[in-house]
């Protein structure tokens, strides 16, 4: 008890107040502070007291050991060590066993908390610290923080906060999504978007699978759609993406377009059911557009067992083979999806086993799409859920499996158990400019086969062909360059001649602002074409940077323009 008489403070506390031991040395600690405060301002301000903790001990961790009784009444200063050297220095570590971005850069997050807030502070330096924009950037944004923390600390939602903080007075290079908002750009365009109607009428369902899921292969959209046809007449479909790019990038203005624009298209349809395929869409839709009513595809399947044989389905025997199910952050906690796909897994007669933390083991590192932004950090989420797994994974996120593939652990998407489409896990991961033209593929097969339609228009050839090797076509993909970005280049450097010729070996060298970047490509003409008439260009080296290169239109003398 502290309390005031006049100008006279008085303090009591500990066994004078009927306390234990413990509580009484917490009230010592307790007094002191006040005494001194009191002292110094002449207030009184005792410590409240704090809130009861929901951290719960983790029993089998706790190594028990007997307390230490004195032969006396008091302990003897070598009893006093051997009990204290009982204390196991708890602490609530659930973070940090399950948050990558925690474990990983190694902070608990009240550091982050103050990091974050200098990083998102205002300042009129061009210097001012910004120590936290790295992991700002690389989180994976899959809120498995939000499930395990009993203190309720929000650290995906300081993060997403702070990507739009920051975006707003440009403190995020733009180079760490550029190319994933141009990715969506494209998948929303004239050349891979699709609005129609069910070929056979009617608007109670639109199929929406995703930007990704044709991308890697067109039958994973086509084979499913023509199932959803057949036992779901009337289903019309919506080929875009849900704009979770831009949410993720922080950019707040873009992302109420695109969900505005989104919503347009979903009320062109006749405000059908979305039918999803992808797990990152279907939370996405719930917590942005409400309104719009969802189902997944593997529970609608799921509930038709009767009219679809899964083993019937599959050219390829897959019945006995091991897997294990690897369910993605989206679905976390989404007991009816995970359900159906169990169900889906056991009638193709595989056997599944499943991840030791089950589906609290958090993103497969492609989340957030901080992969440019900390590629580390990215690969290290991989490392760890694939050295998590006892057999190929079974996944149902085309992004997983993307992933997975990309880093030599064989996986599956569901569809390929279903409907045949890459069972022998024969197809690795296409590269980023091949998933354009998958996209390209899947719409022309889709209106064909489905509405008898053609394109009005499909992407112009590329002006070059390219070849090299594969060690130049790993950093190509690794730095996430498109072919179109460097025949850009290249394109550039013989129109202009702003490039450089190496005697030695006859490669050029030249650059070019591709957006936020600067791209650098070092190639060759095959066959020595000096002119560059050959419409070969073989590519030897490629370089990016966010450095922007200010030259006078002036080149070897000459007024260039461009």
């Amino acid at each position: 008890d502290c309390v005031k008489a006049g100008s006279t403070g008085i303090f009591a506390g500990g066994s004078l107040c009927g306390k234990d031991l413990m509580h009484a040395l917490a009230d010592g600690i307790n007094i002191a502070a006040c005494a001194d405060g009191f002292a110094k301002t002449g207030n009184l301000d005792y410590p409240a007291v704090p809130a009861a903790s929901k951290c719960v001990a983790n029993e089998d961790k706790l190594v028990r050991t007997p307390a230490v009784v004195s032969g006396d009444a008091n302990y003897n200063e070598d009893e006093c060590v051997a009990e204290a050297e009982r204390c196991i220095r708890c602490q609530c570590d659930a973070c940090e066993a399950y948050c990558d971005l925690i474990d990983y850069y190694e902070k608990w997050p009240v550091k982050m908390r103050d990091e974050i807030f200098l990083s998102v502070k205002p300042a009129g330096s061009l210097v001012h610290k910004c120590p936290s924009r790295k992991y700002i950037a690389a989180c994976t944004e899959c809120q498995i923080i939000n499930d395990v923390c009993p203190e309720n600390i929000d650290l995906c939602g300081m993060i997403k906060s702070a990507r739009h903080q920051m975006h707003a007075v440009d403190k995020m290079p733009a180079a760490y999504r550029q190319y994933y908002l141009r990715d969506m750009e494209f998948a929303n365009g004239e050349y891979a978007a699709v609005v129609k109607a069910a070929p056979a009428g009617g608007a109670h369902y639109a199929f929406f699978p995703g930007c990704n899921l044709g991308a890697l292969d067109p039958d994973y959209v086509i084979k499913p759609y023509k199932w959803l046809c057949d036992n779901y007449p009337g289903t019309g479909l919506l080929l875009k993406c849900c704009s979770v790019p831009v949410d993720w990038a922080g950019n707040g203005e873009a992302h109420e377009a695109a969900l505005a624009q989104l919503k347009a298209d979903w009320e062109s349809l006749g405000r059908p059911v979305l039918i999803t395929a992808c797990m990152s869409c279907d939370k996405h839709l719930h917590e942005y557009l409400p309104e719009i009513e969802t189902a997944t595809i593997y529970e609608l399947m799921s509930q038709r067992a009767d009219s679809f044989s899964v083993r019937n389905s599959a050219g390829t025997d897959v019945s006995g083979r091991s897997y294990t199910i690897f369910d993605p952050c989206s679905a976390r906690g989404n007991e009816n999806v995970q359900t159906a796909i169990r169900r889906l897994a056991s009638d193709a007669g595989i056997n599944a086993d499943e991840l030791s933390k089950g589906d609290m083991h958090g993103c497969c590192g492609f989340g957030g799409q901080g992969a440019i932004a900390q590629p580390k950090f990215a690969q290290y989420i991989a490392d760890k859920r694939i050295a998590a797994a006892k057999h190929p994974y079974l996944v149902y996120c085309s992004n997983c499996r993307d992933v997975f593939t990309s880093n030599g652990m064989p996986a599956i998407h569901i569809f390929d158990l279903l409907f045949d489409v890459n069972a022998d896990n024969a197809n690795p991961s296409p590269g980023i400019t091949e998933r354009r033209v998958n996209r390209v593929i899947l719409k022309d097969r889709l209106l064909k086969e489905f509405w008898g339609e053609e394109m009005n228009a499909k992407p112009d050839e590329l002006k070059y062909k390219l070849t090299m090797n594969e060690e130049v076509a790993a950093k190509v993909e690794k730095l996430h360059i498109l072919a179109d970005d460097i025949v850009n280049v290249i394109e550039h450097a013989e129109r202009t001649g702003r490039r450089t010729r190496n005697t030695e070996n006859g490669h050029y060298r030249a650059y070019n602002e591709i957006g936020a970047i600067t791209l650098w490509v070092e190639y060759s003409v095959p066959g020595g074409n000096d002119s560059g008439g050959d419409a070969v260009r073989e590519i030897h080296n490629v370089y990016s940077h966010r450095m922007q290169i200010k030259l006078e239109a002036v080149f070897n003398g000459r007024k260039i323009d461009g």
